[in-house]
């Protein structure tokens, strides 16, 4: 999910993916949007002003028409303009929940397309002007990247992308970038999809998409002719699995009204115009006197759905049928990840009812509301911890038809927090009494795939535009992630995340290396002699540093510990990994150069540890991550913990550490 708050250091006229306002910044000249998943459209409802420049859409017909190569750029924009939601807006003094349709339709005359590939110059002030270039991002329909110069800075916003390998060789042999990777040109920045930028086992290399697909497809074609499948497809960037689902079983594929009218106003647009393959697929189009309708439809009698959860049809209610859902990867034991909303985008493709958090006094007015009406301590504790997740989220939103609110009308708000409190079971997320099929299927670049793409360019710095601030250590640094495949040294947000969460690596610092003197001290006690040396007392104030991390960092999940703690996995299962799933990997400088990553710079030393974390959170995995930062930190010599083994020959004046002056 994207956290970028649209600030381009190079470039602060313009803002890309954010439309709130920014304190202490002026007004931007022009606004960029790079596709329309609900993470990348903050403020977007509320904007007048200025354009919004994005991938080109017919928006007249006749001999006005723009007739284009790709349909998934006509489909973004007549996409965007027809997305509804249904936010829910507190209203303390009425104690309701106010019902309100938010639509974008108003940005019909601000939204400026650009044709992709095509090099466009744009005024910002009559003495400043950009050129920017949109290029396909591999990640969902009508998906771009902007590469943006002027006569001084040159960088590249990514938004969201899946940089497979023959995506990546496509980027470095096209005219317009190729200055870029063969050095004549250098990026001053990569503003990069960081979502899944790990360095763990689990996050290094995925599936391609047409391998994830492939594998369903040999999976469906197990099944009988009259099985019903139900692909839970929660936001764009599966209309390819459509497509292939509806090809290999010969069936159509029923979606919900919503759905069927987002899609369906694209036949309108696309049927009369030539290479529109992928929209008229979906869609259909017009064949002289008659409409040839395209994989999608309302007609419930077909073998595939992806219609809403929680409103089935009765196909699906009959509890017949076999659910497809996708995932980003499997571990080594072959265990599914699921996406788990870290994509972006959960829910786009449905009419959902949400809970608008806009300020901190609107979350404390619910909390109080709800200690008030809910006596029981533990509901009081997990509803607030789900409300706060909501607010912290980028959305500021909670998403209510997982708690059962299905209808538009206002509700009060003492039955609001009586719906939220209850903490029902969320539709499909639990289908062990359901057959399911699972297939790989990333709509994001796994960090092999980002250390390609990285490695082609070599700009002077990237800044991440996915951060958990709350576990950023230097282990998901920029510099740690990329750093050899940069031409500068920079790394802006690194310094940005040393200055803002200085106090907390301290304190986490200050932990490791206490959990080290501890596990030392247990171990020269083990031993028993105490001839050599002498054991010293614990520093005073070591419980309550101790204390504090086992009672707050014990709550994380599994992904947050993967998050703070990247250990790299041994190099040889993915050099046979990538072999498979790289095995294209183009030579650019074979017309020039070669483009591939030495094993090296994926390595890790302590590798051969990372199975202890991959499994299921657990108090010995927890204890084995602590020490594992604690050796790694005494070896580099960061922390000098073995000097609070106090020797019998300098007495007990060394066993705490001496205050600064």
């Amino acid at each position: 999910m994207s956290t970028f708050n649209g600030i381009v250091s190079e470039f602060p006229s313009i803002r890309i993916d954010y439309f709130r306002r920014v304190p202490d910044k002026p007004a931007p000249l022009a606004c960029f949007l790079s596709h329309v998943h609900s993470d990348h459209l903050l403020g977007l409802e509320s904007l007048r002003s200025p354009f919004v420049y994005c991938s080109a859409v017919t928006k007249e017909v006749g001999d006005d028409l723009i007739k284009l190569n790709f349909a998934e750029y006509i489909l973004r924009i007549q996409l965007l303009l027809r997305i509804e939601k249904y936010p829910h807006r507190m209203n303390f003094s009425k104690g309701i929940l106010e019902s309100r349709k938010q639509h974008y339709g108003h940005l019909a005359k601000l939204l400026r397309p650009i044709p992709l590939n095509t090099p466009t110059e744009i005024e910002l002030t009559p003495l400043q002007r950009i050129r920017v270039t949109l290029f396909d991002a591999n990640h969902c329909a009508g998906a771009v990247m902007f590469l943006i110069e002027d006569k001084k800075n040159a960088v590249l916003y990514t938004g969201d992308i899946r940089g497979e390998t023959w995506w990546v060789n496509s980027l470095t042999r096209h005219p317009v970038l190729l200055p870029y990777t063969c050095g004549l040109k250098t990026l001053d920045t990569i503003y990069l999809d960081t979502t899944f930028a790990i360095k763990s086992h689990i996050y290094r290399t995925f599936p391609s998409k047409s391998e994830g697909i492939r594998e369903l497809l040999e999976k469906v074609k197990r099944y009988p002719e009259e099985t019903v499948f139900y692909l839970r497809a929660w936001t764009f960037g599966y209309e390819e699995v459509w497509q292939a689902l509806s090809t290999t079983l010969n069936s159509k594929i029923h979606v919900d009204r919503y759905q069927y009218g987002l899609y369906k106003s694209l036949a309108i647009q696309s049927h009369s115009m030539p290479g529109l393959d992928a929209a008229t697929f979906l869609c259909g189009f017009q064949l002289g006197n008659e409409f040839i309708p395209g994989c999608l439809t309302s007609d419930e009698i077909v073998r595939i759905h992806s219609c809403e959860p929680g409103a089935f049809c009765s196909s699906i209610k009959s509890g017949k049928s076999i659910f497809i859902i996708p995932v980003i990867t499997r571990d080594r034991c072959g265990a599914a990840i699921p996406e788990a909303g870290a994509g972006g985008g959960k829910g786009d493709l449905y009419q959902i009812h949400e809970l608008e958090l806009p300020d901190e006094m609107a979350l404390q007015k619910l909390e109080e509301l709800l200690t008030a009406q809910i006596g029981n301590e533990q509901v009081i504790s997990q509803t607030r911890e789900t409300l706060r997740s909501a607010f912290e989220s980028g959305k500021r939103s909670l998403s209510l038809d997982e708690f059962g609110l299905t209808e538009d009308a206002d509700v009060t708000l003492k039955d609001l927090i009586s719906m939220i409190s209850k903490f029902r079971d969320k539709p499909l997320e639990n289908l062990e009494e359901a057959q399911t099929i699972t297939f790989p299927y990333s709509r994001h670049s796994s960090y092999a795939e980002l250390c390609e793409l990285v490695s082609a360019f070599k700009p002077r710095d990237v800044f991440p535009c996915t951060v958990d601030s709350k576990t950023w250590n230097d282990s998901v640094s920029m510099e740690s992630l990329f750093g050899q495949f940069c031409s500068g040294k920079r790394f802006v947000h690194d310094k940005h995340m040393r200055e803002t969460e200085g106090d907390r690596l301290e304190r986490e610092n200050k932990r490791a290396r206490y959990t080290l003197m501890r596990d030392a001290r247990h171990h020269l006690q083990a031993m028993g002699d105490k001839v050599l040396f002498q054991i010293g007392p614990l520093p005073c104030d070591f419980d309550d540093v101790v204390d504090e991390y086992t009672q707050n960092s014990y709550a994380t999940n599994n992904s947050q510990a993967l998050s703070q703690e990247p250990f790299v996995a041994d190099f040889a299962d993915t050099a046979s990994a990538r072999e498979e799933s790289h095995s294209n990997v183009v030579d650019i400088r074979n017309a020039e150069s070669q483009l591939s990553i030495s094993a090296s710079m994926l390595e890790s030393e302590d590798s051969k540890h990372e199975e202890v974390i991959e499994g299921q959170p657990g108090t010995k995995n927890k204890a084995s991550i602590n020490r594992l930062r604690a050796y790694r930190a005494a070896r580099t010599g960061t922390y000098e913990a073995w000097n609070e083994i106090a020797m019998v020959s300098a007495g007990n004046n060394h066993t705490e550490e001496e205050t600064e002056l």
